[in-house]
């Protein structure tokens, strides 16, 4: 039900933002993965220096890093490798690797001429014998048979230079790119042995090398954490978003590619009563705080959990979660105060073993929060009642939960669903509807040119800096409701009789209800039908509209635009009263359908198109 924007979630988008759609790479994405793979390194600021000459000792570093070796050579030699590679010299190491493994000779004047710039027919060579071709497996002679390979093998793609050209560092990128898509000698992909894959479009999947390549959890102890970097840092991404370093909290989870220069941050942090440790508080691998299971990543987090460590089963504590929402680490919830809002789904009595064969009870509140998660707090149950808007608390360890009075939003959010009424939103907003089944979180567009009020709005929270970070909506937008079409309505008032008989079809599924001493005056079509925990419980029929155009998140008739749900029903009707379930995309030609649409409310009020009909012309 609930539509969570997780830190895990923000991080893939992240990466996947940094490179273009999935077809083939473009000059960002080839040079971001071979930065990633440490073959191109920038300077001290970062620049990549792309139209710089590559010599033929840098280029043997570059193959030592494309094969992984990079990090395992001695800049320096423990012999003269040439005679004008001494072994003091600073690729005397990388030299030798690339000598040693057969994928680059010298001259026949014993030399090897490490600062000449090379060519590409050398370059090629030398990327083949990586693959495994040496010039025994191939047809002709020097550079001829070296370069039909090389274009066999689509080395060649996207690629300027041509033979007896001198390399840049950009021409560079490309090369090494293409060979990790290049097929080796023995069939397999280049990429596949170091542990790296392809996507569906072929090409180097970004997102898993970045992952490969990430160093860390750690935990920012205090304001010198920038100093255990291997890298200068200005600039990180906190939960997804561009920060500057100063930004960065004691607490903070980071993760950091030396490659990429790159910090991701995530403060993600869980504050509750810890009440048990799972399998056993002697090696927990879980733990659930605040009613909440969370996997537990790092040695010192479970031993700090354990029966050994400092916190046990009745404590209140902070959980620091990491990018894939686990423990990284655990302290004291007085070093780290926090605040959660959200709707109070019930409240009961609930009794807890400390693990050490006692046990506690005590009224326990389950909490839909603003975040997207539940949570169950510890409160007196004379203090909050199911259905109440509440603040939770953590201060010097201690719990509260407080009931909070209506606090409504009036206005009507602007089409960018960047402000209400003259105040803006947070970056970072959360925004919640709820209703009595439950609640669900919200994209803020979902808000977009939509008016807020004293009925649809219970409560709103400000940062510091006056913006809005949260709404609490009440069953304001109907996307909880249930939607479907009557497909049959029989309904009696007659002879002392009352009652209705209905056949319906909500997502593609058929289903019957009925109502004895009363009827619902519905008539055959599309409805909004009020669930309750025994089934159906009343129906409602939708406004209809026909429709001259749809996309994904709008349609059109002659005069007025109105929203698509993201859970649009789509059926294509046979008869009066046989539908087929189908899909927007296979009904948008209007030449050949009409299209009905069948929408809730008016769109300012939250409406959406719930079902559409669309009929053969």
């Amino acid at each position: 039900m609930f539509k969570r924007i997780t830190a895990a979630l923000l991080a893939a988008l992240l990466c996947a933002g940094a490179l273009p759609a999935a077809h083939a790479a473009d000059a960002q994405a080839m040079q971001q993965t071979v930065r990633a793979l440490g073959i191109l390194t920038g300077d001290e600021n970062g620049d990549l220096n792309l139209s710089s000459p590559v010599t033929r000792a840098e280029f043997t570093k570059m193959m030592c890093a494309a094969a992984g070796l990079a990090e395992g050579i001695s800049t320096q030699a423990n012999i003269s490798v040439f005679k004008d590679v001494k072994s003091n010299h600073w690729a005397a190491g990388y030299v030798k690797a690339a000598v040693d493994n057969g994928w680059i000779a010298g001259y026949t004047d014993g030399t090897f001429r490490p600062e000449n710039t090379i060519l590409l027919e050398e370059a090629a060579t030398a990327v083949l014998r990586m693959l495994g071709y040496d010039s025994q497996s191939l047809s002709g002679a020097f550079p001829s048979a070296q370069m039909n390979k090389y274009r066999a093998l689509g080395l060649d793609e996207n690629m300027t230079a041509v033979q007896g050209q001198r390399l840049t560092r950009n021409e560079c990128v490309t090369l090494f790119y293409n060979l990790m898509k290049a097929e080796t000698s023995s069939g397999a992909v280049y990429a596949s042995t170091r542990g790296l894959t392809l996507n569906a479009s072929g090409e180097v999947d970004y997102a898993s090398l970045v992952a490969s390549d990430r160093e860390g959890p750690f935990i920012a102890q205090d304001s010198q954490w920038s100093a255990l970097l291997p890298f200068a840092v200005d600039e990180l991404t906190i939960n997804g978003a561009r920060a500057d370093v100063s930004q960065l909290l004691a607490g903070d989870v980071y993760y950091y590619n030396k490659n990429l220069r790159s910090v991701w941050v995530y403060r993600d942090r869980v504050t509750g009563v810890y009440t048990a440790a799972t399998p056993s508080a002697a090696q927990p691998t879980g733990v659930t705080v605040a009613g909440v299971n969370y996997s537990v990543a790092s040695s010192s987090a479970a031993y700090a959990l354990s029966d050994m460590g400092e916190y046990h089963p009745g404590d209140v504590v902070t959980l620091l979660l990491g990018m894939n929402g686990d423990v990284v680490g655990v302290t004291e919830p007085d070093t780290m105060d926090t605040v959660r809002y959200g709707v109070v789904q019930s409240v009961a009595q609930t009794t807890y073993d400390d693990g050490y064969g006692n046990s506690w009870t005590t009224d326990v509140a389950t909490i839909l929060c603003t975040d997207g998660q539940v949570y169950q707090d510890p409160v007196r149950a004379s203090s909050v009642r199911a259905g109440s808007v509440v603040e939770i608390t953590v201060q010097d360890g201690e719990t509260s939960v407080k009931s909070l009075t209506r606090r409504p939003l009036r206005g009507q959010v602007n089409r960018a669903a960047t402000e209400v009424d003259g105040l803006e939103f947070a970056d970072n907003i959360e925004i919640m509807d709820t209703n009595d089944s439950g609640g669900l979180i919200l994209y803020p567009d979902r808000l977009s040119r939509m008016k807020l009020s004293d009925e649809n709005v219970r409560y709103y929270t400000l940062d510091e800096t006056g913006r809005i970070n949260r709404i609490i909506l009440d069953d304001a937008t109907g996307d909880m409701d249930t939607y479907g079409i009557l497909t049959s309505v029989v309904e009696i008032n007659a002879n002392m009789t009352l009652m209705g008989q209905y056949e319906y079809l909500i997502n593609g599924q058929k289903g019957s209800f009925s109502t004895q001493n009363r009827i619902l005056n519905l008539q055959s079509g599309p409805a909004r039908f009020e669930m309750s925990e025994t089934g159906i419980e009343r129906a409602y029929n939708l406004e209809e509209t026909p429709l001259t155009s749809v996309t994904e998140t709008s349609a059109r008739n002659q005069n007025e635009e109105f929203g698509m749900s993201d859970a649009v029903q789509v059926y294509i009707r046979r008869g009066t009263s046989s539908y087929i379930s189908s899909t927007l995309s296979a009904v948008s030609d209007t030449s050949r359908y009409s299209l009905r649409g069948y929408y809730d409310k008016d769109y300012e009020d939250g409406g959406r198109i719930r079902i559409l009909i669309a009929t053969e012309r």
